[in-house]
């Protein structure tokens, strides 16, 4: 009974994921609402508000425009996605390919959603670095250990050129809740 009700509620979620992806408005309506888009922004020239405001000619239908300058931004200023050129249901589709429930490579991936393998790579790289700024920035003034205390540290290669690796390092406390992560750039 438990894994038929988990299967509905999988299906429920995945209907409202395709829904979101399906289209562009559902797509900046529902980064508005989960707050990827930022909604009170300030103009860089004048600090006026920028207000949303419908614009079809924009790629996401949608542009902020000042209160007082009248100048325009992207809704994805401010945004990890801000110089990102794909309508936002591919970008939507990429994230979830490669961290939701199907999990897949970055080359299926590309392939699926009709890009380039490069410019997947890049916008995932661009998701990995918010992540792990967002979990630094977090955990920054955390302290894990100490005297009689267990911890388990793991740790995973997030890049690797001919230069230089960069790994992220995760620590945790036996039986706690604290943790932490380190970012470690090795040349």
């Amino acid at each position: 009974m438990d894994k038929a009700i988990r299967r509905i509620n999988d299906q429920a979620k995945l209907d409202i994921i395709y829904d979101i992806i399906s289209d562009v408005r559902k797509s900046v309506n529902f980064a508005y609402s989960s707050t990827f888009f930022l909604d009170k922004v300030r103009c860089s020239h004048c600090n006026g508000t920028l207000g949303r405001q419908e614009r079809n000619k924009n790629l996401d239908g949608v542009t902020k425009r000042c209160n007082i300058c009248k100048r325009e931004k992207s809704p994805r200023y401010l945004t990890m996605i801000y110089q990102v050129r794909l309508p936002l249901p591919i970008i939507f589709k990429v994230f979830y390919d490669c961290f939701g429930r199907k999990n897949n490579s970055i080359k299926e991936t590309a392939t699926e959603c009709d890009i380039s393998f490069p410019t997947a790579q890049s916008l995932l790289d661009k998701i990995r670095t918010a992540v792990t700024h967002k979990i630094l920035k977090d955990q920054a003034h955390s302290m894990v250990g100490g005297f009689g205390v267990d911890v388990e540290l793991d740790e995973t290669m997030i890049t690797h050129t001919d230069c230089v690796q960069i790994w992220l390092i995760g620590v945790v406390e036996r039986n706690s809740p604290r943790r932490c992560m380190v970012l470690f750039p090795e040349a």
